[in-house]
């Protein structure tokens, strides 16, 4: 197994393109990826990229990326998540790749909520209301829960989902229950309340656990490097 530290997946766009060196032969990714990854293995993605580059100028951002999902399914390859040292929540919440199904989340649920009061009831209109509604309801909180209790990942995408419905089946049916024995009773506004508090309040506390997890990462790989010194 070789292993890949990887510290950050977006390559940077915009840059104005490198004209091609028609000349120049293609390189043999694989080989050549695997013998850079192999010669520093704190060697990042971006790190890699650039060596790549300099050797085949035709290589693009797509094919580099594609390319090394392949070799990470074929498990040549791990690629390990990492925070620069010193990173902030702030910092954290702010890499947008990385949280990007926290943002979504948050706006589902602002879709579903404005649905609810502000669309008009006719069809087809209505259609938007029942599928953010379902989302909101039958997934969300299933989904920030699941992420919360393995900030690993160490789930696939198909368990992921299942789990995601069956325990917003269960935990809906609970919040309603305890909401019942309040002074608010089950109304539309305080169910809306509880359903929205609950999924930004866990997927807020999802996103918290993740980052403390790749900050203990973080410690332990420099204190290793630091004894190997």
């Amino acid at each position: 197994m070789k292993w890949l530290r990887y510290l950050e997946a977006s390559q940077s766009h915009g840059a104005p393109a490198l004209a091609a060196d028609v000349s120049q032969p293609k390189i043999d990714f694989r080989q050549t990826f695997l013998k850079l990854a192999k010669a520093n293995q704190r060697s990042t993605l971006r790190d890699i990229y650039s060596a790549m580059k300099k050797r085949d100028p035709t290589l693009t951002d797509e094919s580099f990326v594609e390319e090394v999902m392949i070799l990470s399914s074929e498990e040549a390859v791990t690629l390990e998540e990492r925070i620069p040292t010193g990173l902030t929540l702030p910092g954290y919440l702010s890499v947008w790749y990385t949280n990007v199904w926290f943002y979504i989340v948050l706006a589902i649920s602002a879709l579903a909520v404005t649905a609810v009061y502000l669309l008009p009831g006719q069809f087809p209109i209505v259609a938007v209301r029942w599928l953010a509604g379902s989302v909101f309801v039958l997934f969300l909180p299933g989904h920030v829960t699941v992420r919360a209790l393995f900030p690993k990942r160490e789930l696939d995408d198909i368990e992921s989902v299942a789990l995601s419905i069956g325990l917003s089946l269960a935990l809906v049916p609970l919040l309603l229950l305890v909401l019942n024995y309040t002074a608010w009773g089950i109304r539309l506004e305080p169910i809306i309340i509880t359903l929205t508090s609950y999924t930004v309040l866990v997927g807020f506390a999802a996103t918290w656990r993740k980052y403390k997890l790749l900050q203990e990462s973080n410690s332990s790989r420099l204190e290793k490097e630091s004894n190997s010194t």
